[in-house]
């Protein structure tokens, strides 16, 4: 049984839109299926206008069921703005990182331990070098869980991988887990920024799910 199923970029930007109202603070929860293949057609998720704070968000669960979202471009506050639930079995695919600050794929935020990034493929078509672009998170990344991901931008620099750590130690249990990452890139720009230490071997060490290739 499901909630409610996605069939139209238009379903994602209610559940966007859901989650901003002004003065009101919480997470809006369902579980929702995507129906069918999705094309944003070349539009932005999310907003265009630069990062603001926000309270409230999306903490359900997305099940793709083997679908693809197609032609899209990281906009602020991604898909779902801040996101506490899990989405999974989903190709993104012809994806464009923007080069604007805030941009990400999936939310601003990405912080709880409920939060779970399952089977989910992302095809990069178009990237940048921006560290305060990213692909999963505009801002924090912590505590989420990351299984069963690839990343595809063969020949492509990429930018922030997840987003902020926000000074989280790397080897904390506050810290986020990854089993089984590949990425598949010319370069990475970064893992994550702010406050976090990014030197290579001990962020890649503390991640150790992923592979670059």
């Amino acid at each position: 049984m499901f909630d409610k199923s996605l069939s139209s970029s238009n379903d994602f930007k209610e559940i966007y839109d859901s989650t901003k109202v002004d003065g009101v603070s919480g997470f809006s929860f369902g579980y929702y299926v995507i129906e069918n293949d999705i094309d944003f057609a070349n539009a932005e998720c999310g907003e265009t206008k630069d990062y603001s704070w926000i309270t409230s968000g999306y903490a359900g669960t997305i099940n793709g069921l083997g679908h693809k979202i197609k032609n899209i471009k990281t906009g602020n506050g991604g898909l779902l703005n801040a996101f506490r639930g899990t989405i999974e079995n989903v190709t993104f695919d012809n994806v464009t990182l923007t080069d604007r600050v805030g941009a990400c794929l999936i939310g601003q935020f990405i912080q709880a331990d409920s939060c779970l990034i399952k089977n989910v493929n992302i095809n990069i078509a178009n990237s940048c070098a921006n560290t305060k672009s990213s692909i999963f998170s505009s801002n924090y990344c912590v505590q989420a869980s990351f299984e069963n991901v690839q990343i595809h931008a063969e020949g492509l620099v990429l930018p922030n991988i997840f987003g902020s750590f926000g000074g989280i130690a790397l080897n904390s249990s506050a810290f986020i887990k990854v089993s089984n990452m590949h990425i598949y890139c010319k370069s990475i720009t970064a893992f994550g920024y702010s406050q976090a230490s990014l030197e290579g071997s001990l962020v890649t060490d503390a991640i150790s799910g992923v592979q670059i290739n």
